[in-house]
């Protein structure tokens, strides 16, 4: 029994201090907080990842091109995430890795501004052309076909070609009716 006792003691003074239950309750508070935040992350990791399967169909090969900046950043989706439109930005910087190379090394509040002006640029709607005013003016008047002839001048034909021409003159007048 002497030894129990002995070997309690020896381990009481191995213990670690014990710490007071207020300590323990912020402990377990913030790794509750902890937890929740990264399963809010990864949830929305997961829905931005679906939509990005859904629109684009070349998403994983972009997604697989974040490989040569050394993988897509944590600390970048977490901020691509905040934005209005995390899919589009994510396919963007994608296929402009050296904007995103740029973006990666920004301070946090230059990365999200930065972040912010591409969601705003790739959500955008493409501009619209106004339509030309249509005028009050009446539709144009169709122009009457047909074709004129050309008068040749009398002094500069040969006599063969005056009488050729007068009598074909002669033989239209001729079928011609008369009231």
């Amino acid at each position: 029994m002497r030894i129990a006792e002995e070997e309690n003691a020896r381990l009481k003074g191995l213990r670690a201090p014990e710490t007071p239950p207020e300590e323990q309750q912020r402990f377990i508070r913030q790794e509750a907080e902890k937890l929740y935040l990264e399963r809010k992350f990864q949830e929305k990791s997961e829905l931005v990842y679906n939509a990005g399967f859904k629109e684009y169909k070349d998403w994983n090969n972009t997604l697989g091109s974040f490989g040569q900046e050394g993988g897509l950043a944590p600390f970048v989706v977490e901020a691509i995430i905040e934005t209005e439109a995390p899919t589009k930005v994510i396919y963007y910087l994608g296929k402009n890795l050296d904007e995103y190379a740029r973006i990666k090394d920004l301070k946090p509040a230059a990365m999200g501004a930065a972040l912010e002006k591409i969601s705003a640029k790739v959500s955008a709607p493409p501009p619209v052309v106004p339509p030309k005013p249509q005028s009050k003016a009446p539709p144009p008047v169709k122009p009457i076909t047909g074709s004129a002839r050309a008068e040749v001048d009398p002094e500069k034909q040969s006599m063969e070609e005056c009488i050729t021409q007068e009598d074909a003159r002669m033989a239209t007048k001729k079928g011609r009716k008369r009231f």
